[in-house]
């Protein structure tokens, strides 16, 4: 229903999971447009039984920085957000410090198990290595550098 709402006014349809996005390369959108695109994709999913989550929309208008699934889609090719960059980066950071390290910071992060926050500290760089290739396999060679205690 919503792939026909979006076809309908010439969008381009994007979901995962839960999440959809709309998009259009159409100048002459205007915001009232939008609301009621809105409105309709609202009702197309309280037919189907699902509540829309409206704390989640947003309307990004021309010009501004578009974020979907947490990546930066304003260009040509997604990009990771500053803040992921940044807390991956941190990690790294307190892991690499000799005053600090991985077991005093997965402890810090709330983590039981320093095995678990290696494991998700790997994931975090196997993401970033999808979105970012270059970017990814220099936080990789950092996280290599770690003197895991096992």
């Amino acid at each position: 229903m919503v792939a026909d709402i979006a076809t309908e006014y010439g969008m381009v349809y994007t979901r995962y999971a839960d999440d959809i996005a709309l998009s259009t390369t159409n100048p002459h959108f205007s915001r009232s447009d939008v609301r009621k695109i809105i409105q309709r994709v609202y009702s197309a999913m309280r037919q189907c039984d699902l509540s829309p989550n409206t704390a989640k929309t947003v309307i990004a208008p021309p010009g501004t920085r578009k974020v979907v699934l947490g990546l930066y889609v304003d260009q040509s090719t997604p990009r990771l957000t500053c803040e992921f960059r940044s807390r991956l980066e941190q990690h790294l950071h307190f892991c690499l410090h000799p005053d600090v390290g991985p077991v005093a910071h997965a402890r810090r992060k709330g983590f039981s198990a320093v095995l678990g926050f290696k494991n998700h500290l790997r994931g975090l760089i196997a993401y970033a290595t999808q979105v970012e290739p270059g970017f990814g396999a220099r936080k990789l060679i950092d996280f290599q550098k770690v003197a895991w205690p096992f």
